[in-house]
């Protein structure tokens, strides 16, 4: 095997700008904080950017719409933009309440307690590490089927570069790296996806000789579980309790920022999961009897010339290592400032915790190549087991304390011990065909205990003042007046959204030059 072609030598020098661009950004990084969330310096391009990097596994989403059917990133298409936007006006005006947090531990812990922090942190490390394993395979696999090299030496060079740099810079090495790795993928996908629809005779031949049953919506024997997830990820929104994404919440400078990102993330999300559903129908009409994962790489090396070539295999390859650095980086905080820290502060021992994150980072990437070696495809059952405790247990304590329940110790435990112990009567006790709803059911009846709990030792439900101006609690009961006024305030009635865009041209002015480069890339 040759390696030293023009391809591979694409692929090693962006491997090489990707260390270097990390470790430069990442220098001078000085306490928690910076390392954390780099002292919430970015802009709003970059935050979205390093979301979407994180968020976005493009191999496994092409591999679930191939089994599962183009019901799942249309659900994901209808169903994520209408999620960004709950959480931009509902959620986003208060993260500037806990501008000290740096982890989705410190939230918990700031709202019900230092064990409560523990159990978070654990829950999060946890979930990262798993995604931090099976990335590190993604990596592997990829450079055994794209580059022909062995897939232990990717794994093993792939968890050094990305160990190294996320370590040494934290939040300011991951995001700089994450804007020039998903912007790479941003450029390559679409060509990917419009040489695969060429080549498989447009999109009306795709549909013509796609497979019926992939086809399915309503027919489909999973609709109603995708409807429960539809409703789960708007209402209850468990795919944002996740220690990596909590912590692009956390770096924005403000609430307009943040409600900013979300918005942007509204628009951009469902263009690429229409994108994964067009590439995925265009690979299974070209090779029917390929399973989900090769698909990409057949198309890549099957119908893009060379330079070309090696470029889109650097944009896979860069979508796999942004999602690996962010959660690595995410199980290096949540094991020391959310689990050691709080041990060490409750018997009196100091420790330098940036030097301690540093070194459990790289211990986390060695732990990672090793689970990478074994090819543990068991780690997806784990992610998931965790997926499933951690979304109906923290879901709706975390955000109604966020959005300013008043918090209550007693009411998250007894709601959190209630799921889990609903969750597992649901999968274990139950028919298996209602192993699909568990995590509805456990989210409900944590959702209940909780309120209940809330409202029978406060004689209501008491909302929190957190703006300088006020002072103490107050006590709110709902009234069908107070609902619909706000739901009417919410309504994007004409006059809103003109008045809306006068406002921000008063602001900002008509930058016409920019609408129109806009313009020409979007043709």
């Amino acid at each position: 095997m040759e390696y030293l072609t023009i391809d591979n030598l694409i692929v090693g020098a962006f491997l090489l700008i990707t260390l270097i661009v990390g470790l430069r950004a990442g220098r001078g990084v000085k306490d928690m904080k910076e390392y954390a969330i780099a002292n919430r310096s970015f802009g709003t391009a970059a935050l979205v950017l390093t979301y979407m990097a994180t968020d976005m596994s493009i191999v496994s989403d092409i591999a679930e719409t191939r089994d599962v059917g183009v019901i799942m990133p249309l659900t994901l298409v209808f169903c994520c933009p209408i999620a960004y936007i709950v959480l931009a006006f509902l959620v986003a005006p208060n993260f500037i309440h806990f501008k000290d947090c740096i982890t989705m531990g410190d939230v918990v812990g700031a709202l019900y307690g230092r064990t409560a922090k523990v159990i978070a942190g654990f829950v999060g490390f946890f979930t990262a590490i798993c995604i931090t394993g099976v990335g590190i395979t993604i990596l592997g696999h990829l450079c055994e089927s794209l580059l022909g090299i062995d897939w232990r030496l990717g794994v093993g060079l792939g968890g050094l570069l990305l160990g190294i740099y996320t370590a040494h810079g934290g939040m300011k090495s991951v995001t700089a790296t994450d804007v020039i790795q998903f912007v790479m993928l941003l450029i390559v996908f679409p060509i990917i996806t419009v040489l695969a629809l060429k080549h498989a005779g447009g999109i009306k031949e795709v549909l013509i000789h796609v497979p019926a049953k992939n086809l399915q919506i309503t027919q489909h024997k999973d609709f109603s579980s995708f409807i429960v997830m539809g409703i789960s990820m708007v209402i209850f929104q468990h795919s944002r309790v996740d220690p990596a994404l909590f912590l692009r919440f956390l770096a924005a400078k403000s609430k307009s920022q943040l409600r900013n990102q979300l918005l942007i993330l509204a628009c951009l999300a469902p263009a690429i999961f229409f994108t994964i559903t067009l590439v995925t129908m265009a690979g299974q009409v070209l090779y029917p009897t390929l399973e989900g994962a090769q698909i990409i790489p057949q198309i890549i090396k099957d119908l893009l010339p060379t330079g070309l070539k090696g470029c889109a295999i650097a944009g896979i390859f860069a979508g796999a290592m942004a999602t690996v650095d962010s959660f690595l980086h995410a199980a290096g905080l949540s094991l020391v400032h959310d689990m050691v820290k709080p041990f060490c502060d409750k018997r009196n021992w100091v420790i330098n915790e940036l030097k301690w994150t540093q070194y459990a980072t790289v211990l986390i990437s060695l732990l990672a190549i090793i689970i990478g070696f074994s090819r543990v495809d068991d780690f997806y059952i784990f992610f998931y087991m965790t997926y499933e405790v951690a979304g109906p247990s923290l879901a709706v304590p975390l955000w109604l304390g966020i959005i300013g329940l008043k918090p209550d110790k007693r009411a998250f435990y007894m709601a959190g011990a209630t799921a889990i112990v609903t969750l597992f009567a649901v999968k274990f006790l139950l028919p298996e065909e209602w192993s699909r709803f568990a995590m509805m059911i456990a989210t409900l009846a944590n959702c209940i205990v909780f309120l209940s709990g809330h409202y029978m030792r406060n004689k209501g439900f008491v909302i929190v003042k957190r703006e300088p101006s006020d002072i103490g609690e107050r006590l709110w009961k709902p009234t069908r007046k107070d609902i619909t006024t706000q739901l009417q305030s919410w309504v994007p009635t004409p006059q809103r959204i003109v008045g809306y865009s006068q406002r921000k041209v008063e602001k900002y002015g008509a930058p016409y030059i920019l609408l129109g480069i806009f313009g020409v890339l979007n043709y």
